[in-house]
This record gives C-alpha cells, sequence and structure tokens, in this order.
C-alpha cells in the first residue's frame, strides 16, 4: 500500500517502520542495480518484509533522480502487496515553521539556512525524530552530522542517553534484513 499522510497525522504502530531517504529507494533505478545493496532494499520493501516513511521533500529529490515510469511501476508493486506499506510523510511551510521554532532542532535548521544541509535531508531527520524511528541513509550530508541529529533528539525528548539509529544501506540489509 501507499499512501501520503501530513507528518502531524502520521501515527506509526509498527516495529518493522523506517525512515527512509531518496538514496535508499534508489534501487528502484535500473542505473543503481550496480550497487549491491539499493535493489535489495527495494525488493524488501515490495515484498512487505519492512515498512517505511519517505518525506515529501525525500519523494521529490527521489523523483528527480529516478525515472517517472520507474517510481510509477514501484508504487504499483507497493499498492498490489498488502503486506507492503510505503507512507509519505507530507512536510507543509507551516510544518517546518512549527519545527523550527523548537528548541532542539535549533542547530539542524542552523546548518540549512548555512547551505551545509539540505532541507530534504532535514525533513527525514525531523521525522525520524519525531516517529521516533531509525533512519535509513547513505548520505554524507546527514552522517557528517550524526552527533548533532543525537543531541537534537535527546534534546526534543530530555534523554539524555538515547540516540537515534542511523543505518547506512549496507548495515540495513546485513543487520535487520539479514541479506
Amino acid at each position: 500500500m501507499y499512501i501520503r499522510v501530513p507528518i502531524k497525522n502520521l501515527k506509526i504502530e509498527n516495529n518493522k517502520t523506517f525512515v527512509v531517504t531518496a538514496y535508499a529507494l534508489k534501487g528502484i533505478s535500473k542505473e543503481s542495480k550496480k550497487h549491491p545493496y539499493l535493489p535489495k532494499i527495494v525488493k524488501s520493501l515490495e515484498d512487505g518484509l519492512f515498512y517505511a516513511v519517505i518525506t515529501s521533500f525525500e519523494w521529490g529529490k527521489l523523483k528527480k533522480i529516478t525515472k517517472e515510469s520507474e517510481i510509477k511501476r514501484f508504487i504499483k508493486k507497493i499498492s498490489k502487496n498488502e503486506k507492503a506499506m510505503l507512507t509519505q510523510a507530507i512536510f507543509t511551510d507551516s510544518d517546518i515553521k512549527q519545527y523550527k521554532e523548537q528548541k532542539a532542532y535549533d542547530y539542524l535548521f542552523k546548518l540549512v539556512s548555512d547551505k551545509n544541509l539540505h532541507l530534504a535531508d532535514l525533513t527525514s531527520i525531523i521525522a525520524a525524530i519525531e516517529l521516533e524511528l531509525p533512519l535509513v541513509t547513505d548520505d554524507p550530508h546527514i552522517w557528517r552530522y550524526q552527533n548533532r541529529i543525537n543531541e537534537a533528539y535527546r534534546n526534543r525528548y530530555d534523554n539524555v542517553k538515547e540516540t537515534l539509529e542511523l543505518y547506512t544501506t549496507q548495515d540495513f540489509c546485513k543487520l535487520v534484513l539479514k541479506i
């Protein structure tokens, strides 16, 4: 199933759900078949082995790097399988403004304004933090600020010991999907 839900209305009640970036779903493109993990992630999602949340900003990024026909074929496969679930978390301008006003995200928004982090990357980070879900990405813009992301996560929940789970596509395949 493929659905679109505003981020503020999104409730996840499944422990096999992960936030993914555009890069993690790039495996829907025929050009990415050379990458050892991207096609496996897409196939596992299509087969319902895990559920994914992708933000509307990351979806836009995916549409720029993938052919429309490949995206349509991917959505068709997801929609046909009742075990599969892809949710697009819609971020509006007012959502961005609301999160920007939260102290936990101050530094991360500063990185966006300084052009060190893309807004699409930030929406994935916010979705993972707000939904308390692991994030799957190979994006160096995100990995570079892992400590700051964990600081935002701890500030958001007032918990000094917790960290946000981050996976590379390789680690996700090996540790979570066990393939």
